[in-house]
């Protein structure tokens, strides 16, 4: 697969980290100032005389342009971008093992004892991701323990083996309303795109797989990123897309804020119930 094969051979030897493809539309963006903020410490990089809080982009974190097992998943949620936190310095830089899960993701290279989608493995529990993930998925995990009879835990494990989140841009920063037109432009963002038409929509024709469109997926609004790729499919044909109101809570829980917690349990129920 060309998004997989792409980010494998992109070499992350020192700050920026940035697919090498992406590197010139970047320099010739409002964004291109980014790209000297560099740091080691959120300290170091908040003092950089161009540092933007809402806008700026940090480079100085290593990518994350998907989480979990891509070729295998089961349930692939679409979203915008990595987050920020000033955590994430900490995790980068001060966790070795937190910097190799990251770095085995890029490559798809996880090992067996680590959870594909790392941030439902409680070994990174101490890591803002995992505290983001567990907290939105706590309760659809325990209704998949509750209709399948599993565990919590094994639940938790099944789920973290068959996610996979894909981001539309993969590099940090705190507000996507700060990031122009770049998600529109990259070749990164192109190939997440490509990926989920060519791959993730084959598997969901062959009801092997289901889509849940968290963000800039809106039926109603054909001009969001992800809503270009999805076109008009529905629920019935395993695509749960949420609309712009939903999308700002982004919500996995049970109730009507958002279809995303109920698909999961749905499909846990026909597909992993032993």
């Amino acid at each position: 697969m060309e998004l997989i094969e792409a980010w494998r051979n992109t070499r992350f030897r020192q700050p920026p980290y940035v697919f090498e493809a992406d590197v010139p539309i970047i320099k010739s963006s409002p964004r291109a100032k980014d790209l000297g903020i560099i740091g080691k410490s959120c300290h170091e990089v908040e003092a950089h005389p161009d540092y933007c809080p809402e806008k700026s982009i940090h480079f100085s974190l290593l990518p994350q342009p998907f989480n979990g097992d891509l070729l295998n998943a089961e349930v692939y949620v679409l979203t915008l971008n990595p987050g920020f936190a000033c955590s994430d310095y900490d995790a980068n830089y001060r966790n070795p093992r937190y910097r190799q899960a990251l770095l085995d993701n890029i490559r798809q290279d996880q090992p067996k004892d680590v959870l594909p989608f790392y941030f439902l493995d409680p070994k990174f529990d101490c890591h803002g991701g995992y505290g983001y993930w567990f907290c939105k998925l706590r309760e659809t995990i325990t209704r998949i323990s509750e209709c399948t009879g599993m565990t919590f835990g094994d639940a938790r494990n099944k789920l973290g083996r068959k996610l996979a989140v894909i981001e539309i841009f993969p590099y940090h920063s705190k507000r996507a309303s700060g990031l122009g037109s770049l998600p529109r432009q990259l070749p990164s963002s192109k190939l997440a795109k490509q990926f989920v038409k060519c791959h993730v929509l084959k598997k969901v024709e062959r009801c092997e797989a289901i889509v849940i469109g968290l963000r800039q997926s809106d039926r109603a609004r054909p001009d969001q990123l992800w809503s270009q790729v999805l076109g008009d499919r529905g629920e019935c044909k395993g695509i749960h897309r949420y609309t712009s109101g939903q999308a700002r809570r982004a919500s996995f829980s049970l109730g009507a804020k958002g279809p995303g917690g109920r698909a999961i349990v749905d499909w846990a129920i026909k597909r992993w119930k032993p």
